[in-house]
């Protein structure tokens, strides 16, 4: 994402003006939004969110500046920039930052966003249908679908140097049941640390069913009773 020396050089000049501490926060972020209501695929969103943020302290104050303009120059220039609203002294340092590597807990076997979007869309699809057709008290079926792959690095004056990648998927259905004027909510929405195989574990077809199931439950459910109730303290 950015070169150890440029890094260091950034770091460099964010302590130029004082300062005990500086960091460097560096974000690479895809995501992919696809709604479906009343079985229409009503929004399809795919982003890409960069930046890079530079915060400093010294002692109980701190300063942060962020860009998404990653050449050296500029990222010396803003960090420069936010140092001066320090008031400090200068003081020498030597940088060496250590890469450090970090297992990855949540390993990742298919990247979402490698797969084709009329295969989420089917998925949409499914929930849709198995949600619609649960009950006819079901007036109203809303799906979502939501990956992201998240790209990380951490850099700090203290040494440390570290790359994080994390990947998260995620299924919702919602659905409305109506009687007698009367329409309630249900609510099913699962998700993991997991690339697209987390479709291999799960039924999208029992999540609609399971937000329909739900939603029929409080349509028809009672009030709960009111009136004075006696109170059990143990």
């Amino acid at each position: 994402m950015l070169s150890k020396k440029v890094i260091e050089n950034v770091l460099y000049a964010a302590l130029s003006n004082g300062g005990d501490f500086a960091e460097v926060f560096v974000e690479d972020r895809f995501n992919t939004n696809i709604k479906m209501v009343g079985g229409y695929v009503e929004n399809s969103i795919s982003g890409r969110d960069f930046g890079i943020g530079i915060r400093i302290f010294d002692g109980l104050n701190s300063v942060y500046a962020y860009t998404n303009d990653s050449s050296e120059e500029n990222l010396i220039k803003v960090a420069k920039e936010v140092a001066l609203a320090l008031d400090s002294n200068k003081k020498d340092i030597v940088l060496n930052l250590m890469k450090s590597s970090i297992p990855n807990l949540h390993s990742v076997k298919i990247i979402p966003n490698s797969v084709d979007k009329a295969k989420k869309v089917e998925l949409l699809k499914r929930g849709y249908e198995s949600a619609k057709n649960y009950d006819p008290l079901i007036t109203q079926v809303t799906t979502n679908y939501f990956d992201e792959e998240q790209k990380v690095l951490i850099a700090n004056s203290e040494g440390l140097m570290v790359e994080d990648k994390r990947v998260r998927t995620r299924f919702y259905v919602q659905s409305v049941a109506s009687k007698d004027g009367e329409m309630q909510v249900g609510f099913y929405a699962p998700g993991a640390s997991m690339g697209f195989e987390f479709f291999n574990g799960i039924d999208v077809d029992e999540i609609g069913r399971e937000a329909s199931r739900i939603a029929k439950t409080m349509v028809l459910a009672d009030y709960c009773p009111s009136g004075v109730m006696p109170v059990v303290i143990h």
